[in-house]
């Protein structure tokens, strides 16, 4: 249920297209994930209209159908005009755990983002993040497309109105459509972001990785003279040295 109601979410997008004929309009799709250091974090997907676009298309609020979305857990905002000159309906859904952020991920459109994955490895001094997937754009507007939509405009999602659409805008429908893509992952300066193009001959490889270094923990000082955990680390450590050094001396040695 979840695909299904993501995938006419963008679909969105194309009816958009197929009703704006000649004015021109432009529209927008969004994929942000954010992910905390406790695994948590939030998915939100965007659809942006501009003005023309919203004006072909009517309150979003009212055709924008979201409620299969809501239903499976995902948070969607009112439809508002923002800085960039869209107005936004933006949908979240908020995970507890990088199992379920990969489910979330593995249902947006298996048909273009395949196998997105959030994943961490941990060591005693050292946590690595890795983000990656892959957007494939290269089977064009028609891998968005829902059955069911493309059957109400006779068939086509753009109601058979491609070529001449084009022709009469003097470019592709695909540059009339924007896409990106962008991660937060704990310890980055700032969300790495990939934005690929319908017109792209080749899928685009999505990688972004992040480490952080951890503290090693001491324990405070006895007043009475008891020892630290770093005194035992090192002596510890001092004591394997010797112990490894005499062990290779004792290799060496002639018989």
């Amino acid at each position: 249920m979840a695909s299904t109601s993501l995938r006419r979410f963008l679909c969105v997008l194309l009816v958009v297209v197929g009703l704006c004929g000649l004015t021109a309009c432009q529209a927008a799709f969004t994929v942000d994930t954010k992910v905390n250091e406790d695994g948590s974090g939030v998915i939100t997907v965007g659809l942006g209209l501009d003005d023309k676009a919203l004006a072909r298309l009517g309150d979003p609020d009212r055709t924008v159908e979201v409620q299969d979305m809501k239903a499976v857990g995902w948070e969607v905002e009112s439809a508002r005009k923002e800085a960039d000159g869209l107005t936004w309906i933006r949908a979240r859904k908020r995970f507890a755990s990088l199992d379920e952020a990969n489910d979330v991920l593995g249902s947006l459109n298996p048909a273009t983002l395949r196998e997105f994955r959030v994943e961490k490895s941990a060591s005693i001094a050292q946590t690595d993040w890795r983000f990656s997937g892959t957007i494939d754009l290269t089977g064009g507007l028609e891998a968005f497309s829902d059955p069911e939509v493309a059957a109400l405009l006779g068939g086509d999602f753009l109601g058979g109105r491609a070529v001449e659409i084009e022709q009469l805008e003097g470019r592709p429908i695909a540059d009339m459509i924007s896409f990106r893509m962008s991660v937060e992952l704990p310890g980055a300066e700032a969300p790495a972001s990939w934005s690929p193009s319908l017109r792209d001959p080749d899928p685009t490889q999505v990688v972004a990785e992040t480490s952080q270094r951890l503290p090693i923990p001491l324990l405070p000082v006895s007043s009475k003279g008891g020892s630290t955990i770093l005194l035992v680390v090192l002596v510890g450590t001092g004591g394997l040295g010797a112990l490894v050094a005499l062990r290779r001396r004792f290799r060496m040695a002639p018989r």
